[in-house]
Order: structure tokens, then sequence, then C-alpha cells
């Protein structure tokens, strides 16, 4: 059991998530309908976005915050499956729109698919270990596609994207680091920076 001492530091992490995504991700929707009037694709490509980051910010505080453990272990697989789902909901946008082309698409299609198929696995699987390595080779694949990537967006907007991608990838360490006293919390931490400097690229992405 997680102790109470640092149960409330994760629920203070969680709900600096979610009250930041219960503004920025409608700000963001309607920052695109209002510039993208009569361009579905692109509000489709946001709303797959919020939706990723939801599912994520949703199963992480329902998992990590109830103390049943019948729920926990019923959550426990849905929480680790939604973070495939946000990482190929946070690559829509940017490849979608911001790289667009065949790169962009065909890269995009490999994502989802890799995503949809570790997160039907993390679910059906009967044991309950989980190693970081998929997240990160799949929060990482952009590189087969950098040079495209790096051709089609902004600097800034890359160095948000490499920034937040190496904020999680630090984040992942902390996850580890069960000694650390508060550690999931510190791992959450990583993983809003990370999730900020993404949101940030993704309205670039979205907004040029």
């Amino acid at each position: 059991m997680v102790p109470p001492l640092e149960r409330r530091y994760d629920a203070a992490v969680h709900l600096i998530g979610g009250a930041a995504a219960a503004a920025a991700l409608p700000a963001l929707l309607g920052a695109v309908i209002w510039r993208g009037a009569g361009h579905g694709s692109t509000i489709l490509t946001a709303a797959i976005y919020a939706g990723g980051v939801v599912a994520m910010l949703g199963f992480s505080a329902a998992y990590n915050l109830v103390t049943d453990p019948a729920w926990r272990d019923a959550l426990r697989k849905y929480d680790r499956a939604a973070i495939f789902l946000m990482i190929a909901g946070t690559y829509t946008p940017i490849l979608a729109v911001g790289v667009g082309g065949r790169t962009g698409q065909g890269l995009l299609i490999v994502v989802w698919l890799a995503a949809l198929i570790g997160a039907g696995i993390t679910i059906a699987r009967p044991r309950d270990h989980v190693s970081p390595i998929p997240y990160l080779i799949l929060g990482w694949i952009g590189v087969l596609a950098a040079h495209s990537i790096i051709a089609a967006l902004p600097v800034w907007g890359l160095a948000l994207i490499v920034v937040g991608a190496v904020l999680y990838t630090l984040g992942v360490l902390f996850h580890r680091w069960t000694d650390l006293h508060c550690h999931n919390a510190v791992w959450h931490g990583f993983v809003l920076a990370g999730a900020g400097c993404h949101y940030a690229a993704v309205w670039q992405a979205l907004m040029r």
C-alpha cells in the first residue's frame, strides 16, 4: 500500500494536471474550431489528441488514487493501456497536420497500429508486469522520420517535442526508483511537464 502522505502528494499532482487539462484542452479545441472552420480533419486530430490526454489523466488518477485493492486491480491495466493512446494521440496532430504528406500519414498509421496493439496486449495479458520499453520506443519512433519532421516544423516546435520526450524519459527513471520518497508523485510531475511541452507543440502545429 502507498503511504498516506505519498498518496496526498500524488493526489495534488493529479489535481493540478486535471485542472490544467480542464482549461487547456477546451481552449485548444475552441481555437481550432474558431480558426479552422470547415477543416474537419484538423478538428478531428485535435479531438483525438484531447481524448488521449483525458484517457491518460483519467485512468491514472483513478488507478493511483483509489484505495480499494479490487478496483486498483481492475484499473491497473487500463491505466497502462491509456499511455499508449496518449502517445498516439499526441502524435496525431503533429504528424497529420504539422508534417502531413505521405511521411506524416505513413508514420501516423504505424504509430496507431503499434499503440492499439500495445494497449490490447496490456489489457488482455494475464500478468501484471509491464516494461516501460514499449512506451519509450513508441514515444521516440518519430526519429525514423526525423528529416521530414525537422523540415516541416519550426525550430521551437521541434524543441518542445524533444524536451517533452526527454522529460517523459527522465520521469521513467523516477518511476522505477521505488526507494525514492514519493517517487510516484515525482514521476507524475515529469509526465505533466512533458505533457505541457507537447501541448504547446500541438498548439503550434494546429495554429500555423
